[in-house]
């Protein structure tokens, strides 16, 4: 399938390894290029790798290294004044 230039959504989908729906979601977002045949839409590889290129995250982190843990004191309530009354 890499020698194919010109690819459809399901290939495409596979291509990239993510679920048509997003492809479609992509699409009608015009978030991804694509080539309009009518109804159809084809995929060109190239531009396609491109794309993917320019969305490319560095530094990346997991999300558990991202979020450090709270602490106690962090986490407990803040002490509420009861100290105004109704006259």
């Amino acid at each position: 399938m890499q020698d194919k230039r010109f690819m459809d959504v399901e290939e495409i989908s596979e291509y990239l390894g993510i679920s048509k729906w997003l492809i479609y979601k992509y699409v009608k977002n015009r978030e991804m290029p694509f080539i309009p045949f009518g109804r159809l839409v084809r995929f060109d590889r190239h531009a396609i790798e491109r794309w993917a290129e320019k969305r490319s995250v560095q530094g990346f982190r997991a999300r558990s290294a991202r979020v450090p843990a709270r602490s106690a004191a962090e986490e407990s309530p803040a002490p509420s004044s009861s100290s105004t009354s109704m006259t």
